[in-house]
């Protein structure tokens, strides 16, 4: 089943790279400037499965941080640390992940991508405290403030993915990139 969650989510980016390799070639010749930005986002989530008995599936306690490393004006290459508690220490994790974005929608004030990520997912305070693989995919928006904008993000991400005890989780962003 996860086999089947990886290959579905290689195939949405090969169809995103190549609808990206399209939108650069119809793109005229203005000079474009590629840029590293930074941004900093409060983050929820939402755990999805249903077997979390006496537990909270919902969050707010979260933090994370996010580099934009742009490679063309329609992709890019992020990195992403964030935290997350649901309810004690036994419930905390700290993934970073690593992975594409793709714009498919840019103006003067507002741009629309998808993007995703895997990597090392670190897991707190039960008994298999360790790091685990994980991946999450999603939609962001950015809309312009000034110099800056707000980020507003949905992700569906999943923390220790090759192990029996994964989990999924609904990861909501809200920030400003510098």
């Amino acid at each position: 089943m996860i086999l089947k969650q990886v290959l579905k989510i290689l195939f949405l980016f090969f169809i995103c790279l190549f609808h990206n390799c399209d939108l650069k070639a119809q793109q005229n010749e203005i000079e474009y400037r590629l840029e590293t930005k930074w941004s900093v986002f409060w983050n929820s989530s939402y755990r999805l499965e249903s077997n979390v008995l006496n537990k909270n599936k919902f969050t707010a306690k979260g933090i994370g941080i996010k580099l934009l490393k742009e490679l063309s004006p329609s992709t890019g290459i992020e990195i992403k640390l964030s935290y997350r508690n649901w309810s004690d220490f036994r419930e905390t994790i700290i993934p970073l992940t690593i992975g594409p974005s793709f714009t498919f929608f840019s103006n003067q004030n507002n741009a629309f991508m998808l993007r995703g990520g895997v990597g090392p997912h670190g897991i707190l305070g039960n008994d298999y405290a360790g790091f685990f693989a994980g991946f999450e995919i999603g939609p962001e928006a950015h809309l312009k403030l000034g110099n800056n904008a707000l980020i507003i993000a949905l992700a569906l991400a999943q923390s220790s993915s090759f192990h029996p005890s994964s989990f999924e989780y609904l990861d909501m962003n809200l920030g400003i990139r510098f």
